[in-house]
């Protein structure tokens, strides 16, 4: 539910409404797992 009130919030302004569909919409980009790596955080532990 928090969710969304915080999306509803976010589309709210035009600007996040643009991004929020430009990241809904991107392809590609690094896996869950690769990015904990890279940032030395255990992914297991979240």
């Amino acid at each position: 539910m928090r969710s969304e009130v915080e999306t509803t919030y976010l589309l709210k302004s035009e600007v996040m409404r643009q991004r929020l569909i430009e990241a809904k919409n991107r392809r590609g980009g690094v896996d869950f797992e690769v990015a904990c790596e890279q940032l030395g955080i255990r992914s297991d532990s979240l």
